[in-house]
Protein backbone atom coordinates (compact mmCIF):
# COMPACT_ATOMS: atom_id res chain seq x y z
CA UNK A 1 0.00 0.00 0.00
CA UNK A 2 1.45 3.58 -0.80
CA UNK A 3 1.68 6.67 1.21
CA UNK A 4 -0.83 8.19 -1.04
CA UNK A 5 -3.52 5.81 -0.24
CA UNK A 6 -3.61 6.72 3.60
CA UNK A 7 -5.85 9.53 4.68
CA UNK A 8 -5.46 11.75 7.44
CA UNK A 9 -8.66 11.29 9.79
CA UNK A 10 -11.29 13.98 9.66
CA UNK A 11 -11.91 13.85 13.27
CA UNK A 12 -8.61 13.78 15.15
CA UNK A 13 -6.20 14.72 12.20
CA UNK A 14 -4.05 11.22 12.58
CA UNK A 15 -2.63 9.77 9.72
CA UNK A 16 -3.37 6.52 9.39
CA UNK A 17 -6.95 5.21 7.44
CA UNK A 18 -7.37 3.95 3.77
CA UNK A 19 -10.65 4.26 2.64
CA UNK A 20 -12.69 2.33 0.34
CA UNK A 21 -12.53 3.99 -2.76
CA UNK A 22 -15.71 3.26 -3.84
CA UNK A 23 -18.12 3.99 -0.90
CA UNK A 24 -15.25 5.99 1.49
CA UNK A 25 -15.29 3.11 4.60
CA UNK A 26 -12.41 2.81 6.68
CA UNK A 27 -11.11 -0.82 5.25
CA UNK A 28 -8.04 -0.39 7.79
CA UNK A 29 -6.72 1.72 10.62
CA UNK A 30 -3.46 -0.11 11.75
CA UNK A 31 -1.50 3.52 12.03
CA UNK A 32 -4.14 4.84 14.36
CA UNK A 33 -3.46 2.61 17.38
CA UNK A 34 -0.64 3.45 18.13
CA UNK A 35 1.80 1.05 17.20
CA UNK A 36 3.31 0.02 20.64
CA UNK A 37 0.41 -1.03 21.34
CA UNK A 38 -0.05 -3.26 18.50
CA UNK A 39 3.43 -5.61 18.98
CA UNK A 40 1.31 -6.06 22.38
CA UNK A 41 1.98 -10.13 23.32
CA UNK A 42 -1.49 -10.87 24.84
CA UNK A 43 -0.22 -13.82 27.19
CA UNK A 44 2.03 -11.18 29.22
CA UNK A 45 -1.54 -8.83 29.72
CA UNK A 46 -2.33 -9.24 33.34
CA UNK A 47 -5.73 -11.56 33.88
CA UNK A 48 -8.37 -8.89 34.36
CA UNK A 49 -7.05 -7.49 30.75
CA UNK A 50 -6.91 -10.45 29.31
CA UNK A 51 -10.45 -10.89 30.18
CA UNK A 52 -11.87 -7.56 28.75
CA UNK A 53 -9.96 -8.22 24.56
CA UNK A 54 -13.57 -9.57 23.79
CA UNK A 55 -15.69 -6.51 24.90
CA UNK A 56 -18.10 -7.13 22.72
CA UNK A 57 -19.77 -3.93 20.61
CA UNK A 58 -23.05 -2.50 22.39
CA UNK A 59 -24.58 -0.24 23.28
CA UNK A 60 -23.02 -0.53 27.14
CA UNK A 61 -19.38 0.84 26.67
CA UNK A 62 -16.67 0.77 29.35
CA UNK A 63 -14.69 2.54 31.50
CA UNK A 64 -11.30 0.85 32.74
CA UNK A 65 -10.05 2.90 35.50
CA UNK A 66 -6.94 2.32 37.88
CA UNK A 67 -3.07 3.82 38.75
CA UNK A 68 -1.03 4.54 35.72
CA UNK A 69 1.18 1.57 34.25
CA UNK A 70 -1.94 -0.87 35.03
CA UNK A 71 -2.36 -1.51 31.26
CA UNK A 72 -5.40 0.60 30.78
CA UNK A 73 -4.23 2.46 27.94
CA UNK A 74 -3.11 -1.03 25.96
CA UNK A 75 -6.18 -3.21 27.00
CA UNK A 76 -8.17 -0.10 25.74
CA UNK A 77 -6.37 0.57 22.11
CA UNK A 78 -6.91 -3.51 21.71
CA UNK A 79 -10.50 -3.00 21.74
CA UNK A 80 -10.98 -0.42 19.81
CA UNK A 81 -8.70 -1.74 17.25
CA UNK A 82 -10.63 -5.01 17.40
CA UNK A 83 -13.97 -3.04 16.89
CA UNK A 84 -11.86 -0.91 13.82
CA UNK A 85 -11.01 -4.21 12.67
CA UNK A 86 -14.84 -5.54 12.18
CA UNK A 87 -15.51 -2.29 10.58
CA UNK A 88 -16.67 0.10 13.27
CA UNK A 89 -15.66 3.60 12.54
CA UNK A 90 -14.23 5.01 15.84
CA UNK A 91 -13.10 8.48 17.21
CA UNK A 92 -10.20 7.92 19.33
CA UNK A 93 -9.01 11.12 22.18
CA UNK A 94 -6.43 11.69 24.80
CA UNK A 95 -7.99 14.52 26.30
CA UNK A 96 -5.13 16.95 25.77
CA UNK A 97 -5.61 15.71 21.29
CA UNK A 98 -9.27 16.65 22.14
CA UNK A 99 -8.65 19.64 23.44
CA UNK A 100 -6.68 20.88 20.73
CA UNK A 101 -9.15 19.60 18.36
CA UNK A 102 -12.21 21.31 20.35
CA UNK A 103 -9.81 24.63 19.73
CA UNK A 104 -8.75 24.53 16.69
CA UNK A 105 -11.93 23.02 14.95
CA UNK A 106 -14.06 25.84 16.74
CA UNK A 107 -11.44 28.11 16.47
CA UNK A 108 -11.50 27.63 12.67
CA UNK A 109 -15.42 27.96 12.69
CA UNK A 110 -15.85 24.71 11.73
CA UNK A 111 -16.93 23.12 15.36
CA UNK A 112 -20.50 22.07 15.31
CA UNK A 113 -19.78 20.35 11.97
CA UNK A 114 -17.14 18.56 13.67
CA UNK A 115 -18.93 17.74 16.86
CA UNK A 116 -21.30 16.27 14.25
CA UNK A 117 -18.28 14.17 12.59
CA UNK A 118 -17.38 12.68 15.34
CA UNK A 119 -20.83 11.77 16.84
CA UNK A 120 -21.54 10.11 13.58
CA UNK A 121 -18.58 7.48 14.06
CA UNK A 122 -19.92 3.96 15.50
CA UNK A 123 -17.72 4.63 18.98
CA UNK A 124 -15.78 7.06 20.99
CA UNK A 125 -12.51 6.23 22.79
CA UNK A 126 -11.44 8.78 25.42
CA UNK A 127 -7.93 7.87 26.85
CA UNK A 128 -6.83 9.07 30.27
CA UNK A 129 -10.16 11.65 30.28
CA UNK A 130 -9.28 12.77 33.46
CA UNK A 131 -5.18 13.15 32.98
CA UNK A 132 -5.07 16.91 32.23
CA UNK A 133 -7.05 19.87 33.20
CA UNK A 134 -9.79 21.15 30.35
CA UNK A 135 -11.45 24.13 29.74
CA UNK A 136 -15.15 25.09 30.48
CA UNK A 137 -15.38 24.63 26.69
CA UNK A 138 -13.45 22.01 26.10
CA UNK A 139 -15.42 19.90 29.13
CA UNK A 140 -18.99 21.06 27.71
CA UNK A 141 -17.95 19.52 24.50
CA UNK A 142 -17.14 16.51 25.87
CA UNK A 143 -20.07 16.15 27.41
CA UNK A 144 -22.28 16.96 24.80
CA UNK A 145 -20.43 14.01 22.85
CA UNK A 146 -20.93 11.36 25.67
CA UNK A 147 -24.02 12.56 26.02
CA UNK A 148 -25.35 12.23 22.29
CA UNK A 149 -23.72 8.44 22.71
CA UNK A 150 -25.39 7.17 25.01
CA UNK A 151 -28.55 8.58 24.00
CA UNK A 152 -28.08 7.02 20.92
CA UNK A 153 -26.95 3.43 22.47
CA UNK A 154 -23.35 3.81 20.93
CA UNK A 155 -20.50 2.77 23.13
CA UNK A 156 -17.70 4.88 25.07
CA UNK A 157 -14.51 3.34 25.85
CA UNK A 158 -13.09 5.65 28.38
CA UNK A 159 -9.96 5.32 30.40
CA UNK A 160 -9.17 7.02 33.54
CA UNK A 161 -6.67 7.58 36.57
CA UNK A 162 -9.99 8.19 38.84
CA UNK A 163 -13.14 7.17 39.91
CA UNK A 164 -16.25 8.52 42.17
CA UNK A 165 -16.21 11.69 43.51
CA UNK A 166 -12.18 12.23 42.73
CA UNK A 167 -13.23 11.70 38.84
CA UNK A 168 -16.10 14.61 39.67
CA UNK A 169 -13.17 16.88 40.91
CA UNK A 170 -11.22 16.97 37.81
CA UNK A 171 -14.42 18.72 35.80
CA UNK A 172 -16.00 21.80 36.45
CA UNK A 173 -18.83 21.32 39.22
CA UNK A 174 -21.61 21.62 36.29
CA UNK A 175 -20.10 19.27 34.53
CA UNK A 176 -18.16 16.22 36.21
CA UNK A 177 -21.48 14.78 38.54
CA UNK A 178 -23.42 14.55 34.85
CA UNK A 179 -20.44 13.14 33.30
CA UNK A 180 -19.93 10.60 35.72
CA UNK A 181 -23.51 9.64 35.76
CA UNK A 182 -23.59 9.34 32.54
CA UNK A 183 -20.47 7.26 32.34
CA UNK A 184 -21.49 4.97 35.55
CA UNK A 185 -24.83 4.13 34.23
CA UNK A 186 -24.14 3.75 30.41
CA UNK A 187 -20.75 1.90 30.63
CA UNK A 188 -19.39 -1.45 32.40
CA UNK A 189 -16.51 -0.07 35.05
CA UNK A 190 -13.69 -1.89 35.62
CA UNK A 191 -10.92 -1.11 37.67
CA UNK A 192 -7.45 -2.13 37.31
CA UNK A 193 -5.22 -3.07 39.80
Amino acid sequence: MSDQEWQSCKVCGAAGYELCPDCQVVRSAKLVCPPIFLKTDRAKLHTKAQSLLEYPYGPMGLIIFGNSGTQKTRTAWMIANRWIASGKRIACFDSLSFAHMVDRQFGNGDGPEWIEDVCGHDAVFFDDIDKCKLTEKVQTEMFGIVDKFVSNEKPLIVTSNTSGPAFEQRFSPNIGPALRRRLREFCKLVEFP
